[in-house]
């Protein structure tokens, strides 16, 4: 190599963050079997309470991050800046880039939005879930319910005292749960596709990826490219899932996208995030020995579209329907969905949950449990643009959402109380001391443990509320949400107000995204299903 080449390689890998503008204005190749993109709004993630990246983690613990990520901070404009949030100062959000000497005030009006990654802190497994009536989510341990308030003590926010008033549903023994995996998040994170109707074979996702967002690799590729070096287009990658944004991108039928490695537990948790244009075919394979196609080996297929969803159990290459077909709720105009799957191996149980809504519950009657692996294999089964993001897979606590959507249950004027082996009742609940609830009935005053309750719903009604000017909506860790104001938040020292609780000091480790100006218009440009122009090597 010359020394002209060389020290153009040198200068373009060291400034790689003052190319990468020039690189999205200007694409390098375009692929030419794209349809036309289909627009899609932003969908919110969730988030765990840990960094979990590891598809094996230990068995006691929840996987942690070993490297931090930095943080990245949005702007109602579009534009993404990472770098590290150090805090609110006088309207304003203090902000550190390793490019820039000295952190830089950006105005808190021109935030979108900001994604922190805490630290482990100092937290603490807690034993209830409080939802209140604006939505907002709260984790802590239950120290009383009166007929006036509940008081909730965290190790994030001290004790918190809550109006009765403001209290719409208490979920029990809701901890941290055991994640197994959390992603994409920067690359495709192990994940491999392929396509049962070409015959490709499952292989690993080519990280010759131009989109900043993944990574620090970009600069090295703008190198290659004025070497002359990047490798072409293949033909036909676009019939393959790609990884767009974080997040996999599919719009013809038969491509397979799926991992062998995942530790899934008995009780399983699988969840994620769906955007279509027009229709969507999906299969999802379930404790799959083999993701070589959706119909072969061991494993349990739940595939959905728009209209129906069905059950199949997948035995020696032999498939058998379990149970019925089943409206999926996803019917035209809706155009995304938040998917949760549930499963009880020993029970041979499968629950379908969309938005919160628990569509159906199946129960395999065969002796054994047909999976055998530890595969999750998803399959297009339609030439729509699809994308798939925010997959999750934890260990379930066994609770279903027969209760807390929103709806009254019971007889819709008492309290409603549903215990873990799954019967109910209705009544008034005077009291909670000392871990036992005292509950009215028509008949009797019941003392009832709470170790056997799985929720308890109060007659309070769900309350919508418009987004407010200087409030900030959170994501907190282990599921939690919350509204508030700031009152400040400077050198790791945070106090907030809530209009249910009042102010209160809190751990900023606690905070995983931060939303601003909701009462301000998103700009959705350039966010379609297919993203920022990527390369890929299948």
């Amino acid at each position: 190599m010359n020394d002209k080449i060389r020290y153009l390689l040198t200068s373009i890998l060291l400034c790689g963050s003052m190319a990468l503008p020039a690189l999205e204005q200007k694409p390098l190749q375009r692929e030419v079997d794209d349809p036309t993109p289909a627009k899609f709004k932003d969908v919110k993630p969730v988030r765990s309470s840990e960094l979990a990246r590891s598809s094996n983690p230990p068995k006691d613990v929840s996987v942690k991050a070993t490297e931090p990520r930095p943080e990245k901070l949005k702007l109602l404009n579009g534009d993404n800046i990472s770098g590290k949030f150090l805090g609110l100062k006088d309207g304003k959000v203090l902000w550190q880039h390793p490019s820039f000497k000295n952190s830089v005030l950006v105005n808190s009006a021109d935030v979108a939005e900001i994604r922190l990654f805490p630290g482990a802190g100092k937290s603490r497994r807690h034993n209830c879930t409080v939802e209140l009536i604006n939505g907002d989510t709260l984790q802590g341990d239950l120290d009383e319910l009166s007929e006036t308030e509940l008081i909730l003590d965290t190790w994030y926010g001290g004790r918190l005292k809550l109006p009765r008033s403001s209290v719409r549903v208490l979920r029990p023994g809701q901890a941290h749960d055991l994640v197994v995996y959390e992603g994409p998040d920067g690359s495709p994170d192990g994940w491999q596709t392929g396509n049962r109707n070409t015959g490709v074979q499952m292989r690993a996702f080519g990280l010759n990826n131009l989109n900043p967002l993944n990574g620090p690799a970009a600069p090295a590729k703008l190198a290659l490219q004025i070497l002359g070096k990047v490798p072409q287009q293949q033909k036909g990658t676009g019939k393959n899932w790609r990884f767009v944004d974080n997040g996999f991108n599919c719009s013809s039928s038969g491509p397979l996208l799926g991992r062998k490695d995942l530790e899934l537990p008995d009780r399983c948790q699988i969840e994620f995030d769906i955007q279509w244009s027009n229709y969507f075919g999906l299969g999802i394979n379930l404790y799959a020995d083999n993701i070589k196609n959706e119909y072969t080996g061991n494993s349990y297929s739940l595939r959905m579209d728009h209209s129906n969803v069905y059950l199949y159990r997948i035995s020696n290459n032999s498939s058998s329907r379990v149970g019925i077909n089943i409206q999926s709720r996803m019917q035209q105009p809706k155009t995304r969905a938040h998917v949760v799957i549930c499963v009880n191996k020993d029970q041979k149980t499968f629950t379908l949950i969309v938005d919160g809504q628990l569509v159906h519950k199946w129960k395999d009657n065969n002796a054994n449990f047909a999976g055998k692996g530890n595969g999750l294999l998803f399959t297009s089964r339609n030439s729509y643009p699809m994308r798939l993001s925010n997959i999750r897979i934890s260990e379930w606590d066994g609770n279903l959402p027969q209760a807390g959507d929103g709806k009254n249950h019971g007889n819709g004027k008492d309290d409603y109380v549903q215990f873990t082996n799954e019967d109910s009742i209705s009544g008034k609940a005077k009291t909670i001391r000392g871990g036992k609830l005292i509950l009215a009935t028509s008949f009797a005053e019941v003392p009832v443990e709470m170790t056997n309750v799985s929720i308890l719903e109060l007659t309070n009604p769900v309350v919508k509320v418009s987004p407010k000017a200087g409030q900030i909506y959170s994501e907190m860790r282990a599921r939690g949400r919350l509204t508030f104001t700031v009152q400040s938040w400077i050198n790791g020292k945070v106090r907030v107000m809530s209009p249910y609780f009042g102010i209160a000091d809190f751990d900023p480790s606690v905070f995983e995204k931060l939303e601003f100006n909701n009462d301000v218009p998103r700009r959705i440009g350039g966010n379609n299903i297919f993203g920022p122009f990527h390369y890929f090597l299948i």
